[in-house]
Order: C-alpha cells, then sequence, then structure tokens
C-alpha cells in the first residue's frame, strides 16, 4: 500500500494490484522524460466531475429555492473574455534551467496532471504538477494554478504538502515542484473498508479513523487562521503517508476569506486581486457529495470557513458510515439533495457499524444547512475529536484491563472448579477409608487415613486459592464496568456453586449469604435464580390407579419438622408442575389399603416421577409400616460416626416394625424354644452379659423365663421395654421363628433400608428434622439423673416420616449389613446412654456377630411381596 503519489487531484485514476487492492500506477525510474499520455477518465463508480474543479451553471438545470439561489443566474465560463495572450497579467516565472530530471506520470486528474522527477540540486525526489497541455493557454486556469502552488506554499503545515518551487518548463509550460508523498488516499481506505478487506480494516478502526479526522480538522484550521479555505474537501484529497502523515492535498479552489486573521499574515490570491479573474456569483467550485449548501447554491458571497466545516462533516460522515451523506445517480440529483434533503443519521444509515452518539451529533452539526448551527471552528471539531478519543482511550484501556481482569479470573476460575472436583473426589476416598478404619485401628493403618486427610484439606485450600482469585478478579472487573454481563455471570457461577456446596454441608448461614450474592449479580433473565428457586416437576402414579392423594408441606415448627397445609390432589394419577423445591409428606388412602405416608423430597429442578404401590392391611402387618419405593439420600453427614459419603439410592418397598423387639415378644420365642429345643438352646439365646455367658433372665418352676425388675446391676428391666443383651445370632434367630408364626420373609433391616426409614426422602440429619435436642429422643442427658432404660415409644419426637419410632434413641439396633473390612456388623442408632453424634441417622458403628451389650437390640424387616 506504500504507493508513491505527489499531489492527489479530483478523479485522480488508480488501478488494482494481483492483490486486488488499490494503488497508483508503478513508478519507474528517472532515467528520462516520458512523453504525456492522454487524459485518463475518473474511476469508475464514483460519481465525480470528470473535468475541471468548477461546475458552471450553465451545464445544469436551475434549481429555484427562497434564498435566491445563485444557480439562475449564467455566469460565463472560466476564461472567458481574457486577452488572447496567455500570460496577460500573469507575474514572470523563472525558467528550471534543467534542475529536474522528470519521469513519468504518477497522477493525473481534472485540472492536471503530476509527474514524478528528481530535484539535480537538492538531489532528492519530488513531484512535478503541471496543467493539462489544453489548459495551458486560459489564462484563467494558469492563474489559478499558480494560486494553488503559492497557497500550498504559504501554508507551512505537516498537514498541507510544502512545495518547494514554481515556473515553467523548457517548452513554457507552468509546473510546481512539491513533496512527493508515499501512501494512498483516504479514499482508497473507505473503499477498502467498504469491501471488508481484512488488512485495511484491521488497520483503519475507529479510533485511527477518528485521529486522522481530527488531523485533518488541524490542517484546515491552521489554513482558516491563515485566511484561506479549501472548498474541494473530500476523501480523494486526504493522503495518508506511510509514517501515519496526514496531508491535505490539492488546493487549487483555495479561497481567501474574511474575518480574524491569526498568525502570519493573511495569504492573498491573484485571482482575488485581478477582478477579470474573481470567481463568479452562479458559479459552483468543488465536489457535490461534499459541499456545503451555500457553495452548491453558487452562493460565493456566503461561502466562508463554515463551508470547510460542512465538508469535513461530510468526510466525517464517510469515516462512520463508509458512504458520503448525500449521493445520487447525477450532479443535479446530489445538488439537489444538498440543498433540500435532510441528513440520514449516521447510525440509521449504517447500524452495524457502532457509531457513537456523541461523534453522530457532532457529525450532525457540521452538517447543519444553516452555517451559524455549524461548530465555531475546525479547531472547534478537533477538540471534540480528541475530546471523544482521549475517553476512547481511556475506555480501551479500561477495557484492556477489564478484559485482562475477566481473563485472569477465568484463569482461576476454572482451576477453582478443577480443583474443587479433585476435593471432592479426594473427599470420597477419605470418607470411605475413614468408614473403613476403625477407631482402635494401629497406627500404621491410621496413619495411610490421616495422610489422605491432609491430601483432602490441601485440596480444599488450593481450592479456596483459586475461589479467592477468581472472585478478586471479577469484581475488580466490575469496577469498570459494573454490569458487565460476563463478568456478573462468571461471578455468579462461583458464588452459586459455594452455594451447592454449602447447601451440601447443610451449612445454613453460608447458604443464606450465598443466595444473596447470587441474586445480588444475577442477569435481567434470573438464570441462577429460577435456580435457586428450584421449581420441579412431580408426577404420581400409584397401582392401584384412583387412589386418593393428599400432599403436605413441611414447616419448621419448634425445631420439628411439621407437616402442614394439606393440598388435596384428587385421585391418581396426579401431576403438579411447578412444584416448589422442598419436603413434602404425601399421604394416600384407597378402600380395602393399608394407608400409607410417603415422604417425597423435591431437589433443584428436579422432575420427580414416583410409581407407587399400596398394600392391603394383612400384606403389611399391624406393628409394621411401609416404607415406600423411592430415592434416599443417605450419607453425607460430616458429624456422624463412621458415616458413607453423601448420594441418593432408590430403596424398593418394604416393611419395617413401628418399634424394635420389646422384652416381652423375645421372651415368647424363648419359650417356643424351651418348647421345641429344651432349656439348653433357650438359655443360650436368652439375654446375658457376655457372648457365653449365664442368662440374666432365670426359668421359674413353671418352665416360664421372668423378666427381674432389676438387673444385677440395678438397672430396671421391665417386659414392654426394648430387648437387649442379644447377639445378632440371636436376632436372626428370632427372625426365622417369627417367620414360623406370622409366615415367611421376616429379616433384619439392611442398613441402607433402616436409614432410609429414619430419614424419609430429605436425607434430615434426624428422624424429626435437622436440629439436635436432646429431649426430643432417648439418649444419655434426656432426662435428669443418670441414664437409664426405659419404654418404647415414650418420645413422640423420636419419629420417622413413616411413622417409624425410636431409631435416634432408645437402643441400638443390629442391621443385616456387614462392615466394610470387617467380619463385623453394622450397629445403626443411639441409645439410652449414648451421646449426640450415635443418635444422628447417618452414624454407624460395628460390632462382632456374638457381641451383646445392655445398649444394643434389634427390630424386624420385611421384603414388600412381588
Amino acid at each position: 500500500r506504500n504507493t508513491p503519489a505527489a499531489a492527489w487531484d479530483e478523479g485522480a485514476d488508480t488501478s488494482r494490484g494481483a492483490d486486488g487492492r488499490r494503488r497508483t500506477p508503478p513508478v519507474p525510474g528517472h532515467e528520462r522524460a516520458t512523453p504525456v499520455p492522454p487524459a485518463a477518465p475518473a474511476r469508475a463508480g464514483r460519481l465525480v466531475d470528470p473535468g475541471p474543479e468548477v461546475i458552471d451553471s450553465a451545464d445544469l438545470e436551475p434549481l429555484s429555492d427562497d434564498s435566491g439561489d445563485a444557480w439562475g443566474d449564467t455566469a460565463p465560463p472560466i476564461g472567458a473574455g481574457a486577452s488572447d495572450s496567455p500570460d496577460e497579467g500573469l507575474p514572470d516565472l523563472p525558467e528550471p534551467a534543467d534542475r529536474y530530471a522528470i519521469g513519468d506520470e504518477i497522477g493525473r486528474g481534472g485540472m492536471g496532471l503530476i509527474l514524478e522527477a528528481r530535484d539535480l540540486a537538492l538531489d532528492r525526489p519530488v513531484a512535478l504538477k503541471l496543467l493539462h497541455d489544453a489548459d495551458q493557454k486560459d489564462p484563467a486556469l494558469r492563474l489559478r494554478f499558480m494560486d494553488e502552488a503559492r497557497v500550498t506554499g504559504q501554508l507551512q503545515h505537516p498537514g498541507v504538502p510544502p512545495v518547494y518551487d514554481l515556473g515553467r518548463l523548457g517548452d513554457g509550460r507552468l509546473f510546481f515542484a512539491m513533496k512527493r508523498i508515499e501512501g494512498r488516499t483516504l479514499r482508497d481506505v473507505i473503499e477498502d473498508l467498504r469491501e471488508q478487506d481484512a488488512e485495511t480494516t484491521r488497520l483503519f478502526g475507529r479510533v485511527r479513523l477518528l485521529t486522522l479526522f481530527a488531523q485533518i480538522c488541524r490542517a484546515m484550521a491552521y489554513a482558516h487562521s491563515r485566511g484561506v479555505m479549501h472548498r474541494d474537501l473530500k476523501p480523494d484529497n486526504v493522503m495518508l503517508g506511510e509514517f501515519g502523515e496526514v496531508t491535505v492535498m490539492d488546493w487549487g479552489l483555495a479561497k481567501p476569506i474574511g474575518g480574524d486573521v491569526t498568525g502570519d499574515e493573511p495569504i492573498a490570491t491573484a485571482r482575488e486581486t485581478e477582478s477579470r479573474f474573481q470567481t463568479l456569483s452562479g458559479e459552483v467550485t468543488g465536489t457535490p457529495q461534499y459541499m456545503a449548501p451555500e457553495q452548491a447554491a453558487g452562493r460565493n458571497d456566503k461561502v466562508g470557513a463554515h463551508s470547510d466545516i460542512y465538508s469535513l462533516g461530510a468526510l466525517l460522515y464517510e469515516l462512520l458510515t463508509l458512504e458520503p451523506p448525500f449521493d445520487g445517480p447525477s450532479l443535479r440529483v446530489v445538488r439537489s439533495a444538498v440543498l433540500g434533503d435532510q441528513v440520514v443519521p449516521p447510525s440509521r444509515r449504517a447500524p452495524d457499524r457502532d457509531i457513537p452518539f456523541a461523534v453522530e451529533q457532532l457529525c450532525l452539526q457540521c452538517l447543519s444547512k444553516d452555517p451559524g448551527h455549524r461548530p465555531r471552528s475546525a479547531a472547534a471539531v478537533a477538540d471534540q475529536i480528541e475530546r471523544f478519543l482521549e475517553g476512547e482511550q481511556d475506555r480501551a484501556r479500561r477495557e484492556a484491563e477489564r478484559k485482562r481482569l475477566l481473563e485472569a479470573g477465568t484463569e482461576a476460575a476454572e482451576s477453582y472448579y478443577s480443583r474443587f472436583e479433585q476435593q471432592r473426589q479426594l473427599q470420597a476416598k477419605t470418607a470411605k477409608m475413614r468408614a473403613k478404619v476403625a477407631p482402635w485401628a494401629p497406627v500404621a493403618e491410621r496413619s495411610r487415613l490421616w495422610n489422605q486427610e491432609d491430601a483432602e484439606m490441601a485440596a480444599r485450600i488450593a481450592a479456596a486459592h483459586s475461589l479467592s482469585e477468581a472472585l478478586v478478579a471479577y469484581h475488580a472487573a466490575l469496577e469498570i464496568d459494573r454490569e458487565h454481563p460476563a463478568a456478573r455471570r462468571a461471578l455468579c457461577s462461583l458464588y452459586y456453586s459455594a452455594f451447592e456446596t454449602a447447601e451440601r454441608d447443610d451449612d445454613k448461614v453460608a447458604m443464606a449469604l450465598y443466595e444473596q450474592l447470587v441474586r445480588a449479580f444475577d442477569d435481567e433473565e434470573g438464570f441462577f435464580s429460577d435456580r435457586l428457586k428450584g421449581d420441579g416437576r412431580f408426577e404420581l402414579q400409584t397401582l392401584p390407579a384412583g387412589v386418593t392423594a393428599t400432599l403436605y408441606s413441611y414447616r419448621l415448627v419448634d425445631r420439628v419438622l411439621t407437616p402442614v397445609k394439606p393440598r388435596a390432589l384428587g385421585l391418581t394419577p396426579a401431576v403438579i408442575e411447578p412444584m416448589p423445591m422442598g419436603s413434602y409428606l404425601l399421604k394416600l388412602h384407597a378402600p380395602g389399603l393399608a394407608a400409607t405416608a410417603v415422604p417425597v423430597y423435591i431437589s433443584r429442578q428436579e422432575r420427580l416421577r414416583l410409581r407407587l404401590r399400596l398394600f392391603p392391611d394383612h400384606a403389611r402387618g399391624a406393628d409394621f409400616v411401609h416404607v415406600a419405593f423411592g430415592p434416599a439420600r443417605l450419607g453425607g453427614d460430616p458429624h456422624a460416626q463412621l458415616a458413607r459419603p453423601a448420594r441418593t439410592q432408590e430403596v424398593d418397598d418394604f416393611f419395617i416394625a413401628r418399634r424394635p423387639v420389646s422384652a416381652a415378644q423375645y421372651r415368647e420365642f424363648l419359650h417356643a424354644l424351651l418348647a421345641a429345643d429344651g432349656p439348653t438352646i433357650a438359655r443360650a439365646r436368652a439375654p446375658r452379659e457376655t457372648p457365653n455367658g449365664p442368662p440374666l433372665w432365670p426359668i421359674d418352676l413353671e418352665g416360664r423365663f421372668i423378666i427381674p425388675d432389676e438387673d444385677a446391676h440395678g438397672m430396671p428391666w421391665h417386659p414392654d421395654w426394648p430387648v437387649v443383651n442379644v447377639s445378632f445370632e440371636d436376632a436372626e434367630a428370632y427372625c426365622q421363628w417369627l417367620d414360623t408364626i406370622e409366615g415367611p420373609g421376616h429379616r433384619l433391616p439392611t442398613e441402607v433400608e433402616w436409614e432410609k426409614a429414619a430419614r424419609g426422602a430429605d436425607g434430615r440429619l434426624f428422624p424429626w428434622g435437622d436440629t439436635w435436642e436432646p429431649t426430643f429422643c432417648h439418649m444419655g442427658i434426656s432426662r435428669p439423673g443418670p441414664p437409664a432404660r426405659g419404654a418404647g415409644g415414650a418420645f413422640a419426637t423420636d419419629v420417622s416420616p413413616y411413622g417409624v419410632e425410636d431409631l435416634a434413641g432408645g437402643v441400638s439396633e443390629w442391621t443385616s449389613t456387614w462392615m466394610e473390612g470387617a467380619r463385623q456388623r453394622v450397629i445403626k442408632g443411639g441409645h439410652w446412654a449414648s451421646g449426640p453424634t450415635e443418635c444422628r441417622a447417618a452414624s454407624r458403628f460395628t460390632q462382632a456377630i456374638d457381641r451383646v451389650l445392655p445398649t444394643l437390640g434389634f427390630r424386624v424387616a420385611r421384603s414388600a411381596p412381588t
């Protein structure tokens, strides 16, 4: 794109290179002068005057307007009535005395052509501008040519090309020598931008275009300060150099203006002193698309610096939209639009160009048809553009910093999510290992657990560091742009992740904190707020269908989750959508079937579908509770002993005894053994203090076991209280005996069944809810005085959602589940002498199958019929 050109004349011809970009014709060497080629036409597709830069009103139909448009007066053609002598009235000019070695033509326009040359005296490249041969004898054009040289030569400004010499060639042709400028025109840049040339688009963004426009304004402000207006400002007359130079070319139509002049003396031209060469009223000079209305109307007495400001506005308009403010198929159409049409705002003309409002308003002000409404000076236009650019540069700096912070935040957030997932995996591994390591395990075994715990803690700390880095970066980005959507979404995502972690840990304080932060930074659509709200869908089917369903919400009443607000769902099937997330109790009733209570939990935005079976009373059993099929939230209690990791597991229908087996019930089993197998077998299954110790219950003379009022330690005992001091094997034997009485299927519950029966569907920490209260169950400090055994069902709050009693306290209970890595069975539930930890539903303990304890009993379960 570093095309050599000298000065750029209106309609200068250009061509395209192999890469498709616009370039002026190539410059050959300087070894010889070359013939002047014939005049070239203006570039195709450009609405410009291909001839001289003076549009005679005689060539256009007159237009009328209220201002007395001078186009209606026919002015004589330039040179009409002039002397036959082309030099009459012109100053004498020196000849170059072979100073210049003239090369080839490098540009051509309506009024002249440009040759490359070399100044032999100073040994430097220059450009020579000459009149066309046909114009050399026209005194007016010759005078205009010399005026251009002298005006340009007196404008000593970086934005005006320096003129080195004015004279005649050996053949008498006028020329002036000027700096040869390497580059391309602003017109080339605009047309490449219009065609979306990738390289031009990259190099000429909005800031650069406005910066070079401000440079043009500064050049015009200087010219105006010297009393000169350009009258033909347009993209074709602006050259862009290789090193950022911006040069306003082609001052052939320049005209002195009145008013205050600052700086050096005002510049005068020969045309202004020679009355026969002055621009006449009605004579229109310039390029119509960029003319001020007063200039287009031929009101040359009204033309001034404000007319150049209009042209600056037209140029700015084209920089913003890549189109001139007015265009059309003919000069007459364009002129008519300039005079009478309103300018379409740039943002409407090019809505995809992201045009700043302040710059658009300045542009429209410059294009005002009333000169008095235009900015007061070109310097004022430059000032406004530069103030905008300072803001743009500040915005660009802020945007770059915001982008850097976003990238840093994103990198830290990705690290956090990765480390958080690693932490969760390590946490699950630690919980698994902890469950397998007995409290009495040797140090060597426990040290592996400690190492694992240390690794988990290191991962937690690393994740916390990454999280804090991300939060700091995103908050800093929002300080730059408070409403930036990407930063807000990323920050909201982090807070929501922290909220989910707090929710898993049941940290209600942290949950409340992060919920507020999520809502504070969520977007208008409320993406995360909807997730916080958590509405889901519940679809209920029953077998059989047509069951009456009532849904209760849970509310915390005196620390107990209590079903309230019954909602009749009618007969099944039923669908509820939206279904607010949370915990519910569903009660089902149908004639001939056992009433069934089914805890329901809708997790965040969950779509839950339950297909529930109901059973006859006789299938369930009088002292049993139906635990219906469905998902159970198990483990996951960080304060429970040997708790498994949190998980959700579907559990099939089963029945479980409402209370543990009582001493009286167990005595019936011993009596059956006495009758069937004799006293030796029966005494071996009786409660005892050690696995092979003597029975604590004696046999009377009638051959019946007696439950004493007190045991050997003075501890009260009652037939209705839960049986204790029996082994796992004893409990299994009891279930087998019960099969012979009530039918097959009796067994001990699995650990999962027991935990679901205690926690329902919502994963509560205790049968009554998530709040620990020692008076809510029978444990070590629930009553004054030393711990003591007591009756089952004595604590009305120790009841699960299914109606199962005494799962937190009373007696601990055998399950059928083997402990991982040990030949021991899992024990669940607290007891009359336990502390709070054992009462947590996720806690688990182990005992050898022959172990007997005064705190350990059991309850019976049955699988539901298929």
